[in-house]
């Protein structure tokens, strides 16, 4: 649900890179969303590939300290989003009504 350019941008920049450290990003970015077109293309206008709040997301003791559903937040569809049978999947209602994209 962190598009991979921020996944990317922060093992990039790591401060002190190691196995460790970057397995930990890794697996803290592993979520991954399935979303309608219309879904999609709200975030895009938006946000394109960016975090909005990549600041918070990365700031350790803030409430958005890697939560993987905060790009959703700002338009208003983090509670559209259900958790897939396949660990770290979550996939719109809509998607998850019509059967579509299904893990």
């Amino acid at each position: 649900m962190v598009p991979g350019e921020v996944i990317y941008r922060m093992l990039i920049d790591h401060p002190t890179p190691s196995v460790l450290g970057f397995a930990r990003i890794l697996h803290r970015t592993r979520h991954r969303a399935i979303i309608t077109q219309k879904e999609d293309e709200a975030l895009n206008k938006r946000f394109k590939s960016s975090v909005p709040c990549l600041a918070s997301f990365v700031l350790q003791g803030d409430a958005a300290y890697f939560d993987h559903r905060c790009r959703y937040t700002m338009p208003g569809i983090e509670n559209q989003l259900v958790q897939t049978p396949s660990e770290g999947w979550f996939q719109s209602h809509q998607r998850h009504r019509k059967g579509l994209g299904t893990l």
